[in-house]
């Protein structure tokens, strides 16, 4: 969000005063991309959608020519024969398994976030869009269902998500820490949590889903941190580069919250280090 005012001045700069009305603007800014670092995805984790049949439901079916990957029992030879094609056989109710995926977007952190900490939010947002979108390129069936404090999105197709990225770019922190729906202990498939080192009451979320497979992504401090070049990448804001770009920050924002990092170790993670320099 940006505000604006004007003041008219003399040529000498002796006198000034306020003139028009203030005035304000808030832009959706997306944020730039993330390092594409290694991580497997296993895009058979999801919670399928599963309906009960009966004997009678396979006699109904419906043609079309042969998928690579399609049983070659459901291929109608007869048919196949008649029109010099492999023709398959596919039930209403044995068509591609659409899977589900539970993304939790953690977007706890201070009421007045300083630079470092909205840097950090904004690559956490740009890991969340990379995850999605490697996901879908991968498997065109699989849905996602998001959460985060204070909405939920259900992801079918490209025109959703690229909806949800847009609204993805405007959301902020909040300091609530009881909103978020809690997932179902009945549901299969993996939960994929994306949180960074704002989030004061991640390791209690991660104790009371330990029944299920989780996959964290953390956005973490880089100053400090013991990181090797190798491994890892550090995203650098420069705060020297916001002239250039027309961009005064609040004083406010430039100071650092100091609080106890969030220390959490899980066997599937992965950490994206980002630091703000001069």
């Amino acid at each position: 969000m940006g505000e604006g005012s004007s003041r008219l001045k003399d040529v000498f700069g002796l006198f000034s005063f306020y003139c028009g009305s203030d005035s304000s603007l808030t832009v959706k800014i997306m944020g730039s991309p993330c390092y594409a670092k290694v991580y497997r995805i296993n895009t058979v984790s999801g919670s399928e959608d599963r309906r009960s049949r009966q004997s009678s439901d396979e006699e109904r079916y419906y043609m079309r020519e042969y998928a690579a990957g399609d049983r070659l029992r459901d291929i109608n030879w007869k048919s196949s024969e008649r029109l010099d094609a492999l023709i398959t056989r596919i039930s209403p109710l044995n068509q591609e398994k659409i899977s589900r995926l539970e993304i939790y977007f953690r977007n706890y952190g201070p009421q007045r976030p300083s630079i470092g900490e909205l840097w950090l939010l904004d690559r956490l947002k740009a890991r969340l869009s990379w995850f999605i979108r490697s996901v879908k390129e991968e498997n065109e069936n699989f849905v996602f269902d998001v959460y985060s404090l204070s909405d939920k999105w259900e992801l079918m197709d490209w025109e959703s998500i690229d909806a949800f990225f847009l609204e993805l770019s405007a959301i902020s922190f909040s300091c609530e820490q009881d909103s978020l729906p809690i997932p179902d202990a009945g549901k299969q498939g993996e939960l994929f949590v994306f949180s960074c080192a704002c989030d004061v009451a991640l390791q209690a979320f991660i104790n009371s889903h330990n029944e299920r497979s989780l996959n964290l992504f953390l956005a973490a401090d880089g100053d400090g941190a013991d990181i090797t070049a190798e491994e890892n990448e550090v995203d650098i804001l420069k705060l020297r580069n916001f002239p250039e770009w027309g961009i005064i920050p609040l004083s406010r924002n430039l100071i650092k919250n100091r609080k106890n990092p969030v220390k959490v170790n899980l066997p599937r993670m992965l950490i994206d280090y980002a630091s703000v320099k001069i």
